[in-house]
C-alpha cells in the first residue's frame, strides 16, 4: 500500500508508510490525515522524556471516508473528525491509562513509559453479513464501533514524531491471531460497540426451598423436605449491551483476551438451559435433579412420582415450568454477577500463548473474536493447550448469588414433595424465576397460565405473603411443641422496572437498611445524584426465618410482645416508601405524629366523615386522605394479625406448661390447635394487598426478628449484594 500524508495546522507534513498491520490488510485505501489540537511541528522532534511533552488528544480528519473490511466493506469511517490521536504521559508511577475507565481492569503505566494511541469511529455497513473472519466482533448493524490501538514506548531514545508515525503505521484491528502476533509487546487493541455476545457453560444454581403452610394446618406434620442444594445446569446465554473486546500483548508470543461490559450502561441477559422436555422422567433431567436437591428422601419421592399415574402431558408441563423457572433464575443470577462488587473486572479473560496454541484452540479463539464465546466458555478450565482461563462469568465451580426459589405452597398438608406435585400444579414467575409447586386451590388463585404455566406475579406475591403469616404461626407452634418440622421459610420482595426513577431507586436501596444490612444514609449515598432515569432495575430482598425466629415474632420469653412493637414497625415502614418532597408526602403525618394516630385509632373507621375531617384539619390534601386511610388499615391489620396469633400461641404454650405430657389426641389441645388454624385462615383472608408489597415486607423486616437477610440490586448505575450470615459485598455506583 502506498504512503499517505499526515498534516496538522502548524506546518507539519510527513509521509507515513503502512506497516504489515490493519492499514495494509483491512483498509481499502488510506487517505491523507489531518491532525488538530496537537502541535507536532513544534514538539515532534523532542524526546518523549522532554517535560514539555504532556498528555494531549487531537482530532483526526481524512481527505475521504475510509472503507474497512476483509473481502467486502464492513466498516466505514467518516472523513470529518473520524478519529483521534492521543499522547499519554503518566503524572505518577502506575497512573491509569484509561481516563475515564469505562470498562474496568485499568492498565497502570510506569513513570518512564509513554503510550501513543490512535482511534477510529466506524459505522457497520448495513449490507454486512456475519461470516467467518469479519470485523464486526458481534456488534449489531446499527452500532458505531470504536477501534483503538495503543502502542507502548519507553521515554528514552525515542522522539515524539517517530512514536506517532510508528503508532499510526502499526494500527491494529485484532480480528485474527495473525493480527495479534504482529502487535508489539505492551501494545493494546480494543474494539467497542453495542451488540450480542453468546456464551455457553455450566454453573451451580442453588435450589432454595420455601415451605409454606396453607390455611388448613396439621400441627404435627413431618416434612420430607430439605432447605435446598445446588444443582449444576448447563445453559446457553446471550449478553446484549455495550461491551469491549480487548487485546493486551503481554510478551512477544503471549497476549490477554478480555471481554468487558461498559460500566454504567444498560444490558440484558437471557438464558436457555440445555435440557430436553420429555414425556417421562429420566435419570438425568433437570426436574429429577431438582427433586434430589429439595427432597430429604428423593429416591422415595421419585418412585412415588413414577407410580403416581401422571400423564405424558402433565410430565411435559412440569418439566416445562421447571425449565422456564431455571432459565429466568439463571438470567437474573448472571445479571447479579455482572452488577456485583466485581463489575469492574472482565466478564471473560484468557491468556494465550501463540507458541503453544493448537488448531482446536485457534478455532475457539476465532469464534470468540467474532462474538461467539460458547466454545471457549463451555470448555471452562479444560481449555486446549495454549489457552489459560483467568476470569469467567460462568463456571462449574461458581454458585450464583441469586437462587432458584422453590415455593412449596401447602406442603405442610402433603408432607412429601411428590404428593404435592401429583395432586397439585407447578408454575413459575416470569419476573423472579421462582417456582411455585402448589395445591390446586392455590393454583387457581395465582393464575397459572395454561399456555406457558407462568403465574400472575402480583397474585403470587399476595398469596406468598398470606402463606408466610400462616407459616409463621405454624412454625412458632412447632417451636413451642418441640415437635414438627424444623425448617426455614422466607418472606421476600421482588420488583422489576423497565425505567426506574430516582424515587424507585431510593425505595430499592433503603430495603437494605430495613433489613439491617446497611444504614439508611449509607444506602442513599450510593445513588448518583446526576441521574434521573436509571433504566432497568431489579431488586430482590429476602428475610429468612427458622422456628426460633418465627417464635420471637409473637412471644418473648413466654410473654406476648407488646402491640406497640407491631404498630411502630408498620408506621415506620411508611417512612421507607414515602419521603418528604414526594407528591403524597402528607402520608408521613400519620406515620410520625403519635397524637394524630391516636385520634385515628379512636375514630377507627377510615370511611367516616370524622376520620376524613380530622385529616383535612391537619392539612392533609383531600386527594391524599384515601391513601392515609389505606395506610391506617394496613397498620391495624398487621398489629391485630400478629397480636391475635400471639394470643392463640400463648394459649397453647400455657396449656402445655400445665399439662407437659399431653397426648396429641387430647380434646382440649386439639381445640386450641384448631383455634390457631381457624384464626390464621381468617388472617390470610384479611391480608391487605400492600402486605404483599414493599410496605408489608419492610414492616416485617423492621421488627428485626428474621434469622438471616439478603438484598440484591441490579442496575446500570448502582448495584449491590448484601447478605448475612457470611459473605457481604456491595458495589459502589457504576
Amino acid at each position: 500500500m502506498p504512503a499517505f500524508q499526515l498534516k496538522d495546522g502548524f506546518g507539519l507534513d510527513v509521509s507515513i508508510t503502512p506497516a504489515a498491520g490493519a492499514l495494509s490488510k483491512y483498509f481499502k485505501s488510506v487517505p491523507d490525515m489531518t491532525l488538530s489540537k496537537i502541535d507536532l511541528a513544534q514538539f515532534g522532534n523532542r524526546d518523549l522524556s522532554d517535560p514539555a511533552i504532556r498528555s494531549a488528544t487531537g482530532d483526526l480528519s481524512f481527505s475521504q471516508p475510509i472503507d474497512i473490511g476483509t473481502s467486502g466493506v464492513e466498516l466505514k469511517v467518516a472523513a470529518d473528525v473520524g478519529g483521534t490521536l492521543s499522547i499519554f504521559v503518566p503524572d505518577k508511577d502506575g497512573a491509569p491509562l484509561f481516563q475515564p475507565d469505562l470498562f474496568g481492569d485499568e492498565i497502570g503505566v510506569r513513570k518512564n513509559e509513554r503510550y501513543i494511541s490512535m482511534s477510529l469511529l466506524a459505522k457497520i455497513t448495513t449490507d454486512v453479513s456475519v461470516s467467518p473472519g469479519d470485523l464486526t466482533f458481534g456488534f449489531s448493524g446499527t452500532s458505531s464501533v470504536s477501534l483503538r490501538y495503543y502502542q507502548l514506548f519507553s521515554q528514552d531514545h525515542k522522539k515524539l514524531m517517530d512514536a506517532v508515525e510508528e503508532t499510526i503505521a502499526h494500527f491494529a484491528i485484532p480480528a485474527d491471531l495473525d493480527d495479534i502476533d504482529l502487535m508489539p509487546v505492551g501494545s493494546l487493541a480494543t474494539t467497542e460497540g453495542t451488540g450480542n455476545l453468546k456464551f455457553s457453560g455450566a454453573v451451580n444454581l442453588l435450589a432454595a426451598t420455601n415451605p409454606l403452610a396453607s390455611a388448613s394446618l396439621s400441627v404435627f406434620g413431618a416434612l420430607k423436605v430439605t432447605g435446598g442444594a445446588a444443582i449444576t445446569v448447563g445453559a446457553a446465554f446471550d449478553f446484549s449491551g455495550d461491551y469491549q473486546v480487548r487485546i493486551h500483548k503481554s510478551a512477544l508470543k503471549k497476549f490477554r483476551l478480555g471481554f468487558y461490559r461498559k460500566l454504567g450502561s444498560q444490558f440484558s441477559i437471557s438464558a436457555n438451559a440445555q435440557v430436553s422436555i420429555a414425556a417421562k422422567l429420566g435419570d438425568s433431567d433437570l426436574f429429577v435433579d431438582l427433586i434430589r436437591a429439595i427432597s430429604s428422601d428423593p429416591e422415595e419421592d421419585l418412585k412415588a412420582l413414577h407410580s403416581a399415574g401422571l400423564s405424558n402431558d402433565q410430565i411435559r408441563d412440569i418439566q416445562k415450568a421447571v425449565k422456564n423457572a431455571v432459565d429466568r433464575s439463571l438470567a437474573v443470577g448472571v445479571s447479579v454477577e455482572l452488577s456485583s462488587a466485581h463489575a469492574k473486572e472482565a466478564m471473560f479473560l484468557y491468556e494465550v500463548d501463540l507458541n503453544a496454541i493448537q488448531p482446536d484452540g485457534r478455532a475457539l479463539l476465532h469464534e470468540a473474536l467474532e462474538g461467539n464465546l460458547s466454545g471457549i466458555v463451555a470448555a471452562d478450565e479444560k481449555l486446549p493447550r495454549g489457552i489459560s482461563l483467568l476470569k469467567t462469568l460462568v463456571s462449574k465451580t461458581k454458585t450464583l448469588q441469586h437462587a432458584l426459589k422453590v415455593n412449596l405452597l401447602g406442603i405442610y398438608n402433603f408432607s412429601r414433595v411428590s404428593s404435592l406435585i401429583a395432586q397439585g400444579s407447578v408454575g413459575w414467575d416470569g419476573t423472579t424465576g421462582e417456582l411455585a409447586i402448589t395445591d390446586d386451590i392455590t393454583a387457581s388463585r395465582i393464575g397459572i397460565s395454561t399456555s406457558n404455566l407462568e403465574t400472575d406475579p402480583k397474585k403470587l406475591r399476595h398469596v406468598l405473603a398470606q402463606r408466610f403469616l400462616i407459616t409463621a404461626a405454624y412454625s412458632a407452634a412447632a417451636n413451642i411443641l418441640d415437635a414438627g418440622p424444623r425448617l426455614s421459610a422466607a418472606h421476600s420482595y421482588f420488583d422489576l422496572k423497565s425505567d426506574a426513577s430516582g424515587a424507585d431507586m431510593r425505595n430499592d436501596v433503603v430495603l437494605a437498611a430495613a433489613l439491617g444490612l446497611s444504614s439508611e444514609p449509607d444506602a442513599l449515598e450510593r445513588i448518583p445524584q446526576h441521574v434521573n432515569h436509571f433504566g432497568p432495575a431489579t431488586v430482590y430482598a429476602e428475610a429468612g426465618y427458622d422456628n426460633e425466629a418465627f417464635y420471637s415474632v409473637f412471644l418473648d420469653h413466654g410473654q406476648l410482645r407488646d402491640s406497640s412493637e407491631y404498630t411502630s414497625a408498620a408506621r415506620r415502614a411508611i417512612t421507607f416508601i414515602v419521603r418528604a418532597g414526594d407528591p403524597d408526602e402528607a402520608r408521613l403525618l400519620m406515620a410520625t405524629d403519635d397524637r394524630l394516630f391516636a385520634d385515628l385509632c379512636r375514630i377507627g373507621n377510615p370511611s367516616s366523615a370524622e376520620f376524613r375531617n380530622v385529616l383535612l384539619d391537619r392539612g392533609i390534601p383531600a386527594a391524599v386522605v384515601p391513601l392515609v386511610g389505606v395506610d391506617y388499615l394496613n397498620v391495624c391489620f398487621l398489629r391485630d394479625a400478629l397480636c391475635s396469633a400471639g394470643q392463640a400461641l400463648l394459649a397453647i404454650r400455657q396449656f402445655l406448661e400445665k399439662n407437659p405430657h399431653t397426648d396429641p389426641g387430647n380434646h382440649k389441645f386439639k381445640e386450641l390447635a384448631a383455634a390457631l388454624s381457624k384464626h390464621m385462615a381468617q388472617v390470610a383472608q384479611q391480608a391487605t394487598e400492600d402486605f404483599g408489597g414493599p410496605w408489608g415486607f419492610t414492616a416485617m423486616a423492621l421488627l428485626r426478628r428474621s434469622a438471616k437477610q439478603k438484598w440484591l440490586l441490579v442496575n446500570a448505575h448502582v448495584a449491590g449484594a448484601l447478605e448475612t450470615p457470611g459473605r457481604a459485598a456491595v458495589a459502589a455506583p457504576v
